[in-house]
């Protein structure tokens, strides 16, 4: 799994996900200049980066957004289109049509999903 941020969200999926043995989180992809700050706090054997290129470098098999609607915005299509799932945690970004639209037609491309989760669940 690779995660989008590591605000509250991130950091609660990373604590959950580091009590199990699958799946693990191979990267954190943070804003530029924060990936020494939180890589004491990243699960054994996860990294942060610094750039989509590496975090999906780092070989994720899903990468979920744990960042809010503008990291929708800004990687969505890119990590659907480079054929990686994603699940957003911020599924109101869904409510702006040019977006939905533009994740959806980066999934076909890419021959990925786009997994919304719903409300309560995704908590």
């Amino acid at each position: 799994v690779g995660l989008i941020g590591f605000g509250a969200i991130g950091r609660m999926v990373a604590q959950r996900l580091d009590r199990r043995d699958d799946p693990r989180i191979a990267a954190v992809l943070v804003r530029p200049g924060r990936a020494e700050a939180v890589a004491p706090d990243l699960p054994d054997g996860a990294v942060a980066v610094e750039s989509l290129d590496a975090l999906l470098a780092a070989g994720p098999d899903l990468v979920l957004e744990c960042a809010g609607q503008q990291a929708v915005r800004d990687f969505g299509a890119d990590v659907l289109g480079a054929g990686t799932d994603l699940m957003i945690i911020a599924t109101s970004a869904l409510a702006e049509p040019a977006v939905r639209a533009s994740l959806e037609s980066a999934a076909q491309t890419g021959g990925a999903r786009l997994l919304v989760p719903a409300g309560a669940i995704a908590g």
